[in-house]
């Protein structure tokens, strides 16, 4: 099983208490004042929170779906510009599991192997003939590994959560979608009181 990597690189969440007590007209020093206020669903306090996340170690179809998310900035790898010299595929894991299977699964493994090896070797031909990066790039298999940095406010962080953290998300989102949630736990409690907690920490 590949697991994604995730780094938090901005965290700013100190706005959020002050922006409650704006709105309630109250001392944002008051103890629990955030966490009542998210108890009580009104997560548009969060919106004064800030962080930026560097995800890697995913491939380039779990790429496509981060990108989905709403009101977040990306930026991801550029192949048009990054020198691919070693490639990593990152495969599902239904595509691993062959290797493990039968001779006709064994058979199977070898062959998305091949494949993806292709891909690379023609890339490199591609790329001695002078064709351009951003040309060169198109016979890449979606299993390419790929890096980006996500940012945005924390109630957008929170629908996040919410909408990737679910068995109907594929596997690969789903596990980047914990790893980023697991690391905003130990950033800020309030996210302890995310729908999500218990289904991940029981």
């Amino acid at each position: 099983m590949t697991q994604p990597i995730v780094k938090i690189l901005t965290w700013a969440d100190g706005a959020v208490k002050h922006a409650t007590a704006e709105c309630y007209g109250i001392d944002p020093e008051t103890p629990g004042l955030v966490k009542r206020v998210v108890g009580q669903e009104h997560l548009a306090v969060l919106r004064h929170g800030f962080a930026t996340v560097r995800i890697s170690n995913i491939s380039r179809v779990c790429g496509r779906q981060l990108l989905r998310k709403s009101h977040a900035d990306y930026l991801e790898r550029s192949q048009r510009y990054f020198t691919i010299t070693k490639p990593n595929f990152i495969l599902p894991d239904a595509l691993r599991a062959l290797e493990q299977g039968d001779g006709v699964d064994q058979v199977l493994y070898a062959m998305v192997q091949e494949h993806l090896q292709h891909s690379f070797d023609l890339y490199e031909k591609l790329r001695e003939r002078g064709i351009l990066k951003e040309d060169a790039r198109y016979i890449f298999a979606q299993a390419i590994e790929t890096s980006m940095v996500m940012s945005g406010n924390l109630q957008m962080w929170w629908d996040f959560f919410n909408l990737r953290i679910d068995g109907r998300v594929q596997k690969e989102t789903c596990r980047v979608a914990i790893a980023i949630f697991k690391e905003f736990c130990k950033m800020d409690n309030i996210f302890k009181q995310h729908p999500k907690y218990e289904a991940i920490y029981g």
